[in-house]
């Protein structure tokens, strides 16, 4: 397919460029309300049980796609269950995890 003067590509080239052009696009998307959720998850989380997840841990637990992990509310009450159990239970030895998601983050003081 000739492409202005003196230059032409093959369909499958073509092919190939507009893949690699929309994947590259894509790369740069910010996904919808991923900043918003990480800043309300790193609000309510401390102030249920004084830890601070990283944002990496947030948008793991947004990925997983499980309804109750949907919201900022759902993901805070879930991580401070899992590093901060009740009382009178034991919190398991080693990384925490909700959803197969490994638990990263800090205590405040």
């Amino acid at each position: 397919m000739p492409i202005g003067r003196g230059f032409s590509m093959t369909i499958p080239e073509v092919v190939v460029a507009c893949v690699f052009a929309l994947t590259m696009a894509a790369c740069g998307t910010p996904q919808p309300g991923g900043s918003d959720i990480v800043a309300q998850v790193k609000a309510q989380a401390p102030a249920l049980c004084k830890f601070v997840p990283t944002a990496k841990t947030i948008l793991a637990l947004v990925a997983t796609g499980q309804p109750e992990l949907a919201a900022a509310a759902g993901i805070a009450n879930a991580i401070c269950k899992a590093v901060a159990p009740a009382a009178g239970q034991q919190k398991a030895p080693g990384t925490v995890a909700v959803a197969g998601v490994p638990i990263r983050g800090h205590f405040e003081q």
